[in-house]
């Protein structure tokens, strides 16, 4: 019998969470997904200045940017270009996408902003 590794099941394992969601602003669904730890160290990464200091605005639109994909074909949606765009969005839209990124992310208010410190 060929069993799988612990180490092989874990890396096999499809452990991507993903929910749809409608943003009535935009008039459209887009689907939010749990972020890669390499992706939730970019977001954290690009939104923390060289003294160290983190921007919570930056981290939270580019952990949105990471996370927002088109339900229907699976592309992402942004790139990390789009972030002076997606600013001057409606603070509404990006309040729903950020409540179903961090509740996909295992991310609280608060282990938000500790993980942005970090």
């Amino acid at each position: 019998m060929n069993q799988k590794s612990l180490r092989d099941q874990i890396l096999a394992a499809d452990d991507i969470e993903k929910k749809v969601i409608t943003i009535k602003q935009w008039k459209t669904d887009v689907e939010v997904r749990a972020m890669t730890a390499k992706q939730r160290f970019n977001a954290i990464s690009k939104s923390t200045s060289k003294s160290g200091e983190s921007d919570a605005e930056k981290a939270t639109l580019f952990m949105i940017i990471e996370s927002l994909y088109d339900p229907k074909t699976g592309d992402k949606i942004f790139t990390q270009d789009d972030f002076k765009s997606l600013s001057g969005k409606a603070s509404a839209a990006i309040e729903e996408i950020s409540d179903a990124m961090r509740d996909l992310n295992g991310l609280g208010e608060d282990e938000q902003k500790s993980a942005e410190k970090n």
